[in-house]
């Protein structure tokens, strides 16, 4: 219950960003990434499948995004930290990979990626929304993982 509400704060700061940007791309990746948190809420399995598999395709759209924008090199690498992992571990989930509850420890990457990113001088206007909710699942990610391991 509180990894929906922690998500769902999330995906609500990425709608509001809605407003400060311009690139119609980042707008769409930032509804749908919303409309799949919104849609992974509902308390039917099927609404779950659809709205995890929606956000995952998002985050590898959001990969695309960056690769295809012309964005400082440092800027790219460092969202590219955020996105690929997050999306690998979609991918090891999914498809019932071993080791993929365990793979959720790359986490950490993301997160730092994403400190690191807000913390510097580096225009993200565009990017902050979507970056924002994938850094969040990310977090929650390894959440659980850490949770699983303190309560072995």
């Amino acid at each position: 219950m509180m990894s929906q509400i922690v998500i769902s704060l999330a995906a609500l700061f990425g709608l509001f960003q809605l407003f400060r940007i311009t690139d119609v791309f980042s707008k769409a990746i930032i509804l749908a990434q919303a409309l799949a948190v919104v849609i992974a809420l509902f308390p039917f399995a099927i609404a779950k499948t659809i709205g995890f598999s929606l956000f995952g395709i998002m985050i590898l759209t959001s990969a695309v995004y960056v690769l295809t924008r012309k964005i400082e090199l440092t800027a790219k690498g460092l969202m590219l930290l955020i996105t690929i992992p997050v999306f690998l571990s979609f991918v090891f989930k999914i498809n019932h990979w071993p080791y993929a509850y365990e793979f959720s420890l790359l986490m950490l990457v993301p997160i730092i990626a994403y400190l690191i990113l807000i913390t510097r001088k580096i225009s993200i206007k565009n990017e902050i929304g979507f970056l924002t909710i994938i850094a969040t699942e990310a977090l929650l990610e390894l959440s659980v993982i850490v949770s699983y391991w303190l309560n072995l």
